[in-house]
């Protein structure tokens, strides 16, 4: 499971494990879509499992404000690029 806050994602992790019953299948890694640095160490991270069973991306952003990410990018650009 990717997640910009790892404790939020052990959290989510727990519960599906409790709701489910099984355990040791997710694994949490930390991944910010808005920092090209984290994009990367997570990619270099993956190389290192076997396989990877699913995908479902769920990202995005709504600011009344720009705010910049990394690189200059707006932190919109950002989420929609990658």
């Amino acid at each position: 499971m990717a997640v910009r806050s790892t404790a939020k994602g052990e959290y989510a992790k727990a519960d599906i494990e409790s709701s489910t019953g099984k355990r040791g299948v997710i694994d949490v890694h930390e991944l910010d879509l808005a920092s090209y640095a984290s994009v990367k160490r997570f990619a270099e991270n993956m190389k290192e499992l076997p396989r990877i069973d699913a995908v479902v991306q769920n990202a995005g952003t709504n600011a009344a404000v720009r705010i910049e990410a990394s690189r200059g990018f707006t932190r919109i650009r950002t989420l929609a690029a990658i």
